[in-house]
């Protein structure tokens, strides 16, 4: 039996999601470990323990990451019971603040943290960390943004933009489909959204509200629901499929 395992946040979570569409292109059973609202600590932590849980099937598995917001920040409540499935186990319970959004949590941050940098350092090193992880067990994957990555690195300082620069050259491009691009901005230039219906001005005003600083999720302000239709799910899947074909990846 091969199996396929997707890893993402709510861009991965629905019943029509990218990774199930890989997973039947695959013909493989496919075991989703998204949540929805997380970020990619979550994701990497999450694929550590799956991998370790799992060994003896990885020979007969291909993995899907769909990287979420760089500033959502994933800590840990506790840990799950295990289930009579250890394929299926999510290992954590998980509670994200986020560095987008006005949040207490910032308040108590060190003055001196640039925030950008920070985020855009932790974001390379869990995608370097996931890819030498599956390379080194010989696990086939592919990697792409779910969400958009925002910081560019053309706003950093020249030095900072040198530092990232040789952290950013250490990431296998032929495994990470539209590395600058996302599946969300993707949603938004083509409109395959979930319920593409303009945002009643009260959801609007309470978006501006409470996610006034938001910067992963395009058009989420202005429509009812910004995730991705099926339609759209499928379309990317396709692109997706095609860079895999192309690169031989999975």
């Amino acid at each position: 039996m091969h199996y396929h395992v997707g890893l993402g946040c709510s861009f991965g979570y629905s019943n029509h999601s990218v990774h199930q569409v890989i997973a039947e292109k695959s013909n493989a059973t496919f075991i989703n470990l998204s949540d929805g609202g997380k970020g990619n600590f979550r994701i990497y932590t999450e694929l550590l323990q799956w991998v370790a849980a799992n060994s003896k099937i990885l020979k007969d598995t291909t993995v899907s990451i769909g990287w979420a917001g760089i500033y959502r920040n994933d800590v840990i409540r506790d840990a799950s019971k295990f289930s009579k499935d250890v394929k299926l186990d999510s290992s954590y319970l998980w509670h994200t603040w986020r560095a987008d959004r006005n949040n207490k949590t910032l308040k108590n941050m060190p003055n001196e943290m640039d925030m950008d940098l920070d985020h855009l350092v932790r974001f390379y090193a869990y995608v370097i960390g996931a890819q030498n992880l599956l390379d080194n067990l010989g696990v086939k994957y592919i990697m792409y943004n779910a969400l958009d990555p925002s910081v560019s690195e053309h706003t950093l300082k020249s030095w900072k933009k040198l530092r990232v620069k040789t952290l950013k050259q250490q990431i296998d491009m032929t495994k990470f489909f539209r590395f600058t691009d996302s599946h969300s901005n993707f949603i938004a230039e083509h409109r395959y959204f979930l319920d593409p219906s303009p945002a009643s001005f009260w959801k609007k005003m309470l978006n501006k509200l409470t996610k006034s600083n938001q910067t992963d999720m395009r058009m989420d302000f202005e429509v009812n629901d910004a995730h991705p239709s099926p339609e759209g799910n499928m379309k990317w899947a396709e692109l997706m499929w095609q860079f895999s074909k192309q690169n031989q990846i999975l």
